[in-house]
């Protein structure tokens, strides 16, 4: 007894003076491919919710949270800190990001990239097989309503003098409601809360970012 008690006694000795190993950088927070080659970096600008959904939290930040998270997870991209970018006017609406004049873009010279988002549309309908071409997940005999997503989405690019935009279009995304959940108490299982990411609406909006994620990526891409 005593013998295993002296050993267990060296063995967290041990593990005490083991040196730790720094966690290498993840690759989503590094700006470059390899040591020569460059990341495209994107500024995102603060999701606009025009959509009027209720929720108890802020639709917006939940949606730029999870996508900027995305973007960085996929890491094909570089992020900059919030912090490192210049500051745009709070007043600005989506008729200054989404309109034909781009001055307000030479704001974000350091990056490659601007990104600008307005959700347009959060709304819980009912569900009409015929008249949806796309919808998730696909057991829809459990479902009477869906949770249909718009988002107005611009890409402009500023590598060169005169800002260009890449892409600009509705990006549309729907999501069945099973019907034992069309009762969850989101005051309750909130964004932020453990319970939240298990519920309809968490998993509705991680698709609608995920692809939103590629659509991005793949506007990007297609230039570098």
């Amino acid at each position: 007894m005593l013998r295993i008690a002296i050993v267990l006694l060296l063995f967290i000795i041990a593990a005490a003076c083991t040196p730790k190993i720094p966690p290498a950088q993840p690759e989503e927070c590094t700006p470059c491919v390899s040591e020569d080659i460059p990341k495209p970096k994107v500024a995102l600008i603060s999701l606009i919710d025009s959509s009027c959904y209720y929720v108890p939290w802020y639709l917006d930040e939940e949606l730029s949270d999870t996508l900027r998270y995305q973007l960085m997870e996929n890491g094909k991209v570089f992020l900059p800190p919030e912090g490192d970018l210049t500051s745009i006017s709070p007043n600005m609406s989506s008729q200054d990001y989404f309109g034909a004049d781009l001055e307000f873009s030479r704001q974000f010279q350091q990056t490659d990239y601007l990104v600008a988002m307005e959700l347009i549309e959060h709304a819980v309908v009912p569900f009409e097989r015929e008249k949806v071409t796309a919808c998730f997940p696909a057991e829809t005999y459990r479902c009477c309503s869906m949770l249909q997503m718009k988002m107005r989405l611009r890409v402009i690019a500023l590598k060169n003098d005169c800002p260009k935009v890449i892409l600009q279009e509705i990006f549309t995304n729907n999501s069945m409601i099973p019907n034992e959940s069309e009762r969850i108490d989101y005051e309750r299982l909130r964004w932020g809360t453990p319970g939240f990411q298990s519920t309809p609406l968490a998993q509705a909006h991680r698709r609608l970012i995920r692809d939103l994620a590629c659509r991005i990526e793949s506007a990007i891409e297609g230039l570098d």
